[in-house]
């Protein structure tokens, strides 16, 4: 899929304005309970949160059914993460990135925050 490819390529190759150019805004940033109200970020302000997203740590399940955890960039190691199958619905959620088919074009618009991050974004937006 030409979306992964592209987001894929600046991830890995560090392009904030390639990069910018796949993400919906205002992006949102969900935290972990439902409480907590999303943050919505302007393109400069994702500049700077995007380095944390990529270090938080993820966790899912390997082929002996054990926990195991991943930092979020690791997702962008693989040419098929975001799978085939995938292609024809409108959103898709890959680690703590979730991507929407906005008029036909992918983009990644929000992301989960855990309980130690959330409170540094918000910390982040507050000294603007």
């Amino acid at each position: 899929m030409i979306f992964w490819e592209q987001l894929r390529k600046s991830v890995l190759e560090q392009n904030p304005e390639q990069l910018q150019s796949l993400v919906q805004f205002p992006f949102a940033i969900n935290g972990d309970l439902d409480d907590m109200p999303v943050l919505k970020l302007n393109a400069q302000q994702f500049e700077k949160i995007w380095p944390m997203l990529l270090q938080q740590e993820n966790y899912d399940m390997n082929n002996n059914g054990k926990l195991i955890s991943f930092l979020g960039k690791s997702v962008f190691s693989k040419a098929d993460a975001f799978a085939e199958q995938m292609i024809h619905t409108k959103s898709n959620s890959v680690a703590n990135f979730h991507f929407e088919n906005i008029n036909g074009v992918w983009k990644l618009s929000t992301a989960y925050a855990d309980n130690e991050l959330y409170p540094k974004i918000q910390d982040i937006l507050k000294t603007k």
